[in-house]
C-alpha cells in the first residue's frame, strides 16, 4: 500500500511540473539554463526554467502586493510581459477615470492613421480680387518667436517662416487678411470639461487654426484671429483681421509645414500638451469624413476594436482626458501597449514620445530613473502612470490608475515604489 502511495505521488510531481512548464513557459524570461530545442518535456533544463518562473512571480507578487494593499482610493494596476502574458494585476478590468493617459490612444490613432512623417500645412492665398487669406490646416504647433523665446524646449512652428515666404511671393497684405479655421469643427471646448480647469488654463480653445496653444482660459478671444494678427506682426505691417473663408478659386501663394506627425506626438506626451491632443482627435476624425470631437472619439475606438474584439467599458469623450468622463481600464490599456510595439510604422516612434524618468517632460524630476518610459495623468484626484520598464528580462508594459486619491504626492510615490519594483522582474 505505501509503495503505490509512493508511485502516485511520484506521478503528482511529475504532472505539477509538467503543468507548471505549460503555464509559465509563455510568461518566462530570457532562461537562465540554455534550452536545447528537443530537450525532453521534463528535461532538468526545462524543469530549472519552470521553477525559475514561478518563483520569478511568487517574487513580484511578493514585493507589488503590499504596496497595492497601501492603495489610497480606487486603483487597478496590471504589467505583462512580451508574450502577452499577465505577470501581475489587481483588478485590472475596472474602469477608471484615466486622466491625460488617454492621450496614448489619440496618439496610436493617430500614428496609425496618418503616419509619424504626416505634416501639418498652413497656407496663405489670393483670390481673383486681390484680397489674401490666411487658411489652417490644424497645425497644432504654430507659434510666435516671443512663444519660442518663453518655451525653448518645445516644438514649435514659427509663423515668422510663413510671413517671410509671403513676402518673398511679394504680396502685399496691409489690408488685412481673411481668416479661415474651416479645415476642423471650430466647437472649441468639450461640454464635460470641468469649469475648473477651464479657468486655470488647463483646457485648450481647439480649431483649425491658432498660434501659441490658445486656451479656453482666454474669454473672448478668437484663435484663428490672433493668428490672422500675428501673422501681420511677423510681417511688420498692421490691417484689418476678419473672418472668411477662402473661395475655391484662390491661388496659394505662401505656406508652412509643421514638423512631422512623430514630433508632434512626442511633445504632447512628454510634456501632456491638451491643445495638441484635441487638435489631434478632430484630425483623427476627419479621416472618416467628421472633422469633431466626437468624429475623432468615434475612430479611436474603432481603431482599438482592431485591437481587442470587445473594448468592453471603454469609455473616450475627448483626446487630451481632461474630461472626468473618461473611463479606461488597466486592461485596456495592456492590451493597447503591445499593439503598438507589433506596428512596425511606427513602434519606436510611440515608445521614444514618452517622458523617461529623471531626465525629460512630466516625469523629468520623479519616478525611479531612465528604466521608466512613460505617460502621466493627473486631475483633482486622479493620477495615472501608464508606459513601459526596463527590466533584465526585457522591457515590460504597465498600467497604474488611481482614482478618489485624497493627496496627489503620496498616488504618485506609491506609482514610482511600484515601477521601481516592477523593475526588479525576474528576480525571485
Amino acid at each position: 500500500m505505501r509503495r503505490i502511495y509512493s508511485i502516485c505521488l511520484v506521478v503528482l510531481v511529475i504532472v505539477a511540473l509538467a503543468s507548471g512548464i505549460v503555464l509559465f513557459a509563455l510568461a518566462r524570461p530570457a532562461p537562465a539554463t540554455p534550452i536545447r530545442r528537443h530537450d525532453p518535456v521534463l528535461s532538468a533544463s526545462r524543469i530549472a526554467n519552470a521553477l525559475s518562473n514561478v518563483a520569478s512571480r511568487v517574487g513580484l507578487d511578493r514585493r507589488l502586493r503590499p504596496l497595492v494593499e497601501t492603495a489610497p482610493g480606487s486603483m487597478c494596476v496590471v504589467t505583462s510581459n512580451s508574450f502577452g502574458s499577465v505577470l501581475f494585476d489587481d483588478s485590472p478590468d475596472i474602469a477608471l477615470i484615466p486622466a491625460s493617459t488617454t492621450k496614448l490612444f489619440t496618439a496610436a490613432a493617430a500614428l496609425d492613421g496618418f503616419g509619424p512623417d504626416h505634416r501639418f500645412k498652413t497656407e496663405v492665398l489670393v483670390d481673383a480680387s486681390g484680397a489674401v487669406y490666411l487658411r489652417g490646416g490644424g497645425d497644432p504647433t504654430l507659434v510666435t518667436e516671443a512663444w519660442i523665446a518663453s518655451n525653448g524646449d518645445r516644438l514649435g512652428t514659427p509663423i515668422t517662416g510663413l510671413a517671410a515666404a509671403v513676402q518673398a511671393a511679394g504680396i502685399d497684405f496691409a489690408a488685412g487678411v481673411g481668416v479661415d479655421d474651416s479645415h476642423l469643427d471650430d466647437t472649441q471646448r468639450v461640454a464635460s470639461w470641468d469649469s475648473v480647469d477651464i479657468r486655470a488654463g488647463f483646457a485648450p480653445q481647439v480649431g483649425a487654426l491658432g498660434v501659441n496653444r490658445p486656451r479656453a482660459a482666454d474669454d473672448g478671444a478668437d484663435p484663428a484671429a490672433a493668428a490672422g494678427r500675428a501673422l501681420l506682426s511677423a510681417a511688420g505691417v498692421s490691417g484689418p483681421v476678419s473672418e472668411a473663408i477662402a473661395p475655391f478659386d484662390a491661388q496659394v501663394v505662401a505656406a508652412i509645414e509643421s514638423p512631422p506627425l512623430s514630433a508632434i506626438v512626442a511633445d504632447m506626451n512628454k510634456w501632456s500638451d491638451n491643445y495638441i491632443a484635441e487638435v489631434l482627435m478632430r484630425h483623427i476624425g476627419s479621416l472618416s469624413g467628421s472633422a469633431t470631437t466626437d468624429g475623432g472619439v468615434e475612430a479611436v475606438v474603432e481603431y482599438f476594436s482592431g485591437i481587442v474584439e470587445d473594448p468592453g467599458e471603454l469609455e473616450i469623450v475627448d483626446g487630451s482626458g481632461l474630461s472626468p468622463a473618461n473611463r479606461i481600464s488597466c486592461d485596456d490599456f495592456d492590451a493597447l501597449l503591445p499593439a503598438t510595439q507589433q506596428d512596425a510604422d511606427f513602434a519606436d516612434v510611440f515608445f521614444d514620445s514618452l517622458a523617461v524618468g529623471g531626465v525629460d517632460g512630466t516625469l523629468e524630476d520623479r519616478g525611479p530613473g531612465a528604466v521608466v518610459h512613460a505617460k502621466t495623468g493627473t486631475l483633482s484626484d486622479v493620477s495615472a502612470l501608464v508606459g513601459f520598464v526596463d527590466t533584465a528580462a526585457g522591457r515590460l508594459p504597465f498600467a497604474i490608475l488611481i482614482n478618489e486619491a485624497p493627496s496627489i504626492p503620496q498616488a504618485r510615490s506609491l506609482q514610482d515604489r511600484l515601477v521601481a519594483a516592477i523593475a526588479q522582474w525576474p528576480s525571485p
